[in-house]
This record gives C-alpha cells, sequence and structure tokens, in this order.
C-alpha cells in the first residue's frame, strides 16, 4: 500500500493557498508509470501546518521496485493574502515534478512518503494583483526528528501566573553542530514550534518577524534530537521588550 501525504512550511503573508494535484503516479523504470488513488485533489495547504499533514494519495501497487514518485498540479489555484485575493497562475515548468523514492513492495505493506510544499518558496510576487505558483516540493523523510514546543509569555503575578501563546509568527532557526541549517516559522495561531530535523545537536533561535516590536529572540542550545523521536521543548516563555512611556 502506498500513500504520499502533504504539509507546508508556514507562510508569512498568506491566509489561504488552495491548491489542486491532478494525479500520483509512482515508476519502476521512468517509462511506465503506476498511478496512485487519489484521495484529496484540491485542499488549503496552509492548513497542513506544524506536524499535521493531508494524505493526498493512496492505492495498492503491482510489485516491484519503484524508484520515481511524479505528481502532477493543476492550474486552479486560490490565493487569499490578509488584505486580496490576488490573480494566481501555475508557473508551467513547474507543474508535474519528478521525485526519487525508494519502495519495495512486499506483502502489501504500507509505505508513506512525505512531500513538504514550501510555499514560502513557491509564491512569487509578480505585482499587487498578480501572483505565481512555483510549487517548491521536496520529499522528506516523515520519520526524521522532530522538535517541537510552544512559544509564550507569562502574564498574572505570584500563584496566578500563566503562560499565554503568543499569536504572531517569529522565525524557527536549527543548527546543527556541523553548521547545517534550517528554518521555518511557527504558526500564526498558537505559537506552535514544529521542524522536521536530522540527528544531532542542534541550537534552536527564534527570532520575531520585523514588524514584531514586542518580543524578544530566545535561544536554546545542546538540543539533541534522535531518528524518528520527538524532542519536547514544552512552554517556550519568551520575554517582552519593556517600553519606556513616551513622555
Amino acid at each position: 500500500m502506498f500513500s504520499l501525504y502533504v504539509e507546508d512550511s508556514p507562510a508569512l503573508d498568506i491566509a489561504d493557498m488552495f491548491i489542486q494535484i491532478d494525479k500520483v503516479e509512482i515508476s519502476t523504470d521512468n517509462s511506465q508509470w503506476v498511478n496512485i488513488g487519489m484521495y484529496a485533489q484540491e485542499f488549503n495547504i496552509l492548513q497542513y501546518v506544524g506536524g499535521n499533514s493531508l494524505n493526498v494519495a493512496k492505492g495498492v501497487v503491482p510489485k516491484g521496485h519503484y524508484t520515481k514518485l511524479r505528481v502532477t498540479f493543476l492550474d486552479n489555484i486560490t490565493l487569499n493574502t490578509f488584505e486580496t485575493s490576488p490573480k494566481t497562475k501555475l508557473d508551467p515548468k513547474k507543474a508535474t515534478q519528478t521525485f526519487d523514492i525508494n519502495y519495495t513492495t512486499e506483502n502489501n505493506e504500507q509505505h508513506i512518503e512525505l512531500m513538504d510544499i514550501d510555499i514560502p518558496n513557491s509564491v512569487v510576487k509578480i505585482d499587487e494583483e498578480n501572483y505565481v505558483f512555483s510549487p517548491a516540493a521536496s520529499i522528506i523523510d516523515p520519520y526524521l526528528g522532530v522538535v517541537k514546543g510552544i512559544v509564550a509569555t507569562k502574564t498574572g503575578t505570584g500563584e496566578n501566573v500563566i503562560a499565554v501563546a503568543i499569536n504572531t509568527r517569529m522565525m524557527i532557526t536549527a543548527t546543527s553542530s556541523d553548521n547545517i541549517i534550517r528554518t521555518t516559522y511557527t504558526t500564526q495561531k498558537g505559537g506552535k514550534v514544529f521542524i522536521r530535523l536530522k540527528e544531532g545537536v542542534y541550537t534552536i533561535e527564534l527570532t520575531p518577524m520585523s514588524d514584531d516590536l514586542e518580543h524578544q529572540p530566545i535561544k536554546i542550545e545542546n538540543v539533541s534530537v534522535k531518528y524518528s523521536e520527538q524532542t519536547n521543548l514544552q512552554t517556550i516563555y519568551i520575554d517582552k521588550i519593556d517600553l519606556e512611556p513616551v513622555e
């Protein structure tokens, strides 16, 4: 049983991004293709962030060793920013994309591939009324280690102190001990941290966006990540900037 899931890296200035996949196929030799049954053809990719993924295709395939995955997007896109709904066209050069996979059918066991669609690097703004969707997609290991947590501030005093999740984006930068860097963003609501990483030890930095004048950056060192395991940072408290009163 072959399944393809999709997820997204959070985008900063896009509220909704409805995309449509026409078909998903796999091949043993890059010439003969097996069509995988579609589960979800049109969906809002921005709903599938922070560890949420969507099963878009699933099906039983003939026995064999499959080395290629092919995904075809349709030019049927709805993009909404937080202010407008610009006309968005699919880049025809990126409509069909092929990826390397390594899948040998054995007793019809479940096999999962995970496609990450990096929306921040997929959307090209031509002008205020016209955008282009050029899918920056990649296949990633669904069993990579995960670092997760919630960014929050403290409110109240004494025994009444409670954590309040922030409702603003922050950049997440993960730097490994051998200086490999990965970046993503927290979710817009709830300050959710979620990033997939290879096994290793990382420094995790959370940086407010340029228009966030309220929160300070924070650095967490020596974060250990294990393959196929989750490292939960729990609640990450971030300090507010003390603003001096204007006289």
